[in-house]
């Protein structure tokens, strides 16, 4: 089994490996019909509010915004974590990544706590307070706004139900399963990418909900791709035997080193650990040689399409694009909090296999089963930009790429 050392690298500067990978060409999605929209011609301006919390909520977010502005749309993107004063925000977005690296089991706690309505209630009221004028000074002037992360749906929704957000709110659900705080009556349309996720926010009361297509970019769609010898020839992957690419996210949190443990003790398949920002848990495995280790992918939808199965343990949005090249998804020792609750979902919608034990690790490994196929949706980018061009109409007519 080769070494992390004698493989090429994946990741960005400074990211220990051999030389670097040569970009790969990116496939143009094929064009979606075209659709009335503010467009160039009018100046038409979108707003999108995401949050650098993990790397889903901002994924999302730019290929959302890179359709948009394909269509002709202005689109601004703002961090709601940027809203709060000074470094309040910033200080946030440490300690909750603190917490889930030091104390996971907390933020199950919290999260539990965050379901009561009371609760809830009050973090929108302290939220707006905090962040309410700064995100009405942002969406000024907007045709339509477009949240990807759950507090900044409980500011822009409030601020929309009292009169003083004037353009309409959408929010794209970045997660399979829905936390109460993502549901806020200003919303106008809630976009949701899966069966179980429209009914889970219609349940907590959303009034209009849209499915949708998910949001991911181009190279996550199945079709003309490079197979699997081809992407690991590409990588410098094992050209036999079984692969399991395990992931934690854009911070790599969680029990991924004992996740990647478990999976070389079983012998089914040699785990492929993608330990992104996380140097500590690269230089660890590493040090014990469990398997082959790499930094920040750029190209993760070859790596996918090189392995076996993805291994996750939060099913964000890593798991989503997984599903949506048809490879199959094991989700193991799932995150407390949202990653348990995504499990639950991903493995009741038959889109993931949420394994509990090692036994059941090893035969999953073995005869991984691939996603169910949900039926073609709208592009989300249509629904905004139907939006838009209702609250700012014009004659333009442009194509989404």
């Amino acid at each position: 089994m080769p070494s992390a050392a004698t493989l090429p690298a994946l990741s960005r500067p400074g990211n220990r490996g051999g030389e670097r990978l040569v970009r790969l060409p990116r496939r143009r999605r094929h064009a979606t019909p075209p659709v009335p929209c503010s467009g160039a011609d009018s100046g038409a301006r979108i707003a999108i509010v995401s949050a650098g919390i993990g790397g889903g909520h901002n994924a999302c977010a730019d290929e959302l915004g890179r359709r948009l502005r394909a269509s002709g749309f202005t689109v601004d993107t703002y961090d709601f974590m940027d809203q709060f004063p000074g470094r309040s925000g910033a200080l946030l977005r440490r300690l909750y990544a603190g917490q889930l690296s030091v104390l996971p089991a907390s933020w199950g706690v919290l999260c539990t706590l965050l379901r009561a309505r009371p609760v809830c209630w009050l973090v929108a009221v302290l939220c707006t307070l905090l962040t309410g004028r700064a995100l009405r000074r942002r969406t000024a002037g907007a045709a339509a706004v477009l949240s990807t992360y759950p507090l900044a749906t409980l500011v822009l929704g409030r601020l929309r139900r009292h009169k003083r957000l004037a353009a309409p709110v959408l929010t794209y659900l970045t997660d399979v399963s829905v936390h109460p705080l993502w549901m806020e009556q200003g919303c106008d349309c809630y976009l949701a990418a899966h069966r179980i996720t429209a009914e889970q926010i219609t349940a907590l009361g959303a009034r209009r909900v849209r499915r949708v297509d998910a949001a991911v970019r181009s190279q996550f769609r199945a079709g003309r791709q490079p197979g699997q010898a081809e992407a690991r020839r590409r990588l410098g992957l094992p050209a036999t035997g079984r692969l399991a690419l395990v992931a934690g996210g854009a911070w790599a949190v969680g029990d991924v080193a004992r996740t990647a443990r478990e999976i070389a003790a079983t012998g089914t398949a040699v785990p492929v650990v993608v330990c992104a920002t996380n140097e500590t848990l690269r230089s660890e495995l590493d040090a014990e040689g469990v398997g082959i280790t790499l930094g920040w992918v750029d190209e993760m939808a070859t790596l996918m399409r090189a392995c076996d199965a993805v291994v996750t343990n939060g099913g964000g949005i890593t798991s989503v694009e997984a599903t949506e090249l048809g490879v199959p998804v094991l989700i193991h020792r799932p995150l407390p909090g949202h990653g348990r609750t995504n499990a639950e979902a991903f493995d009741a919608a038959g889109l993931a296999h949420w394994v509990r034990d090692v036994e059941e690790l090893a035969a999953a490994l073995h005869e991984p089963r691939r996603p169910e196929t949900e039926p073609v949706k709208p592009d989300p980018a249509l629904v905004v930009a139907e939006v838009a061009t209702a609250a700012a109409p014009a004659p333009a007519l442009r194509r989404i790429a």
